[in-house]
């Protein structure tokens, strides 16, 4: 559902993160890609009118107003009501030369629009409580949720901490049989990526055949409560002996070739497409690290299978500490997106799997290109130095995926569109996206 203003009476919410993620700060004009870069920010028609208000006292005023924001024609709605216009540079149109918001220095958080205010956090109402996290599009943030060893775990905290409460997701559990199960779902899941004696690709495999398993009775518009199927299966997954045969079938089983192609090319096309700017340079970036090299080093044209062919070559010789430490960053990225994206936004748990997959997918293709880690690959495995290089890596890629897929829907859209057309939808696929 839309995102809504909540009533103030909140006194807590349950706030998702690790004790690093719980005492963020913004770094404001310290931070190394400001969130008023490459993202045409949404207005509320509230504070849309509040800011006009404010600004008509004068000519000047006026024509600034005008200037800097663009009504929402198409689709208007009261959460998107209007949208701040973005300069050739890819600034927002009232980001000043110090890197700081006109809105703010002039007229106070007050007048922001409510993404402005509330950003980097992501809060939802789930029935009759507000849970909330930080979103990894945010570089500060994807540094304390990637680089802290504890994981991102529920804490209840007052409202206060937050900041302005607005719901960017509203879900209730008691609405429909569908979504009876989310959080035991939610809980069995986090509880499977959390599985560390597994590689990241089996914890997905075991994810995926819960979608699987689930798939004929957890749907929408299912008419009877499936709690207790739910549940049966969730209790069979847990039980380690299952885990273990399902991780030695996954062994077993063909890699399709298709998916993966689908996954190259949308990145090769990314690089010429009308995505942001910096996901762009960081598509460019990594899959240089794929690409044949001329005499003097510079990086060649190459075709899908030629950039795949080298993906596997780098997968498949990454040294084992600098691979595992590449896991933990993907497992912490896979845990969030399960918080900020419950299985309601797909038809069935399988669905959301896929999508799910297809986004680790894609980040890990960009992660084992990514110039720090081909740089942490030649450092001594297990070092210092390689840790702190593929770290850095690491931010800078989920945190600039995040931002493309968070802040526009371009890129992910043609991916689904692609694998949709081609038929590349279920189980079997989705097996294939987890052995990415």
């Amino acid at each position: 559902m839309p995102a809504q203003p909540l009533p103030k009476a909140h006194p807590s919410v349950t706030l998702w993160g690790s004790e690093a993620m719980r005492g963020f700060r913004c770094l404001g004009t310290e931070c190394e890609a400001t969130c008023c870069i490459d993202w045409q920010v949404p207005v509320d028609k509230q504070h849309y009118f509040a800011l006009k208000k404010a600004m008509d006292g004068t000519r000047a005023g006026r024509e600034e107003f005008r200037a800097t924001h663009t009504r929402v024609r198409d689709g208007a709605s009261d959460e998107r009501y209007a949208l701040m216009v973005v300069r050739d540079d890819g600034h927002c149109a009232m980001l000043d030369g110090d890197r700081l918001c006109r809105i703010h220095k002039r007229h106070g958080e007050p007048l922001l629009a409510d993404i402005c205010s509330s950003y980097p956090y992501f809060v939802s109402a789930v029935g009759d409580h507000l849970e909330a996290t930080l979103r990894l599009s945010c570089p500060e943030v994807a540094r304390r949720a990637l680089l802290e060893d504890e994981p991102a775990t529920p804490h209840l905290v007052p409202a206060s901490a937050i900041g302005r409460l607005h719901a960017s997701y509203r879900v209730d559990p008691g609405a429909t049989f569908y979504l009876r199960p989310l959080l035991d779902v939610r809980d069995a899941a986090l509880g499977l990526l959390a599985l560390e004696r597994f590689p990241l690709a089996t914890r997905m495999f075991l994810l995926a055949y819960l979608g699987q398993r689930t798939a004929p009775f957890l749907r929408t518009g299912v008419d009877r409560d499936v709690g207790a199927e739910v549940a049966a299966e969730i209790a069979r997954l847990e039980r380690p002996e299952v885990q273990d045969e399902l991780a030695r079938q996954l062994a077993d089983l063909p890699v399709p070739e298709a998916m993966a192609a689908v996954v190259v090319l949308c990145m090769l096309e990314a690089r010429l497409e009308n995505v942001q700017p910096g996901f762009r340079d960081l598509v460019a970036r990594a899959l240089a690290g794929y690409l044949p090299r001329d005499a003097e080093g510079r990086p060649q044209t190459a075709d899908g299978a030629q950039v795949m062919a080298a993906y596997r070559h780098a997968r498949a010789t990454t040294p084992p500490a600098l691979a595992a430490r590449m896991d933990e960053h993907l497992a912490r990225f896979a845990r969030l997106q399960l918080i900020i994206r419950p299985y309601a936004v797909a038809p069935d748990l399988l669905t959301y799997v896929q999508d799910l997959a297809m986004r680790l997918a894609v980040v890990r293709l960009l992660l084992v290109g990514h110039p720090g880690s081909r740089e942490a690959a030649a450092a001594p495995d297990g070092s210092d130095e390689q840790r702190r290089l593929i770290d850095a890596a690491a931010v800078d890629v989920i945190f600039r995926f995040s931002r493309a897929v968070d802040h526009g829907t371009a890129f992910l859209s043609g991916i689904h569109a692609r694998i949709e057309g081609e038929g590349l939808v279920g189980f079997p696929w989705t097996v294939a996206l987890t052995r990415f």
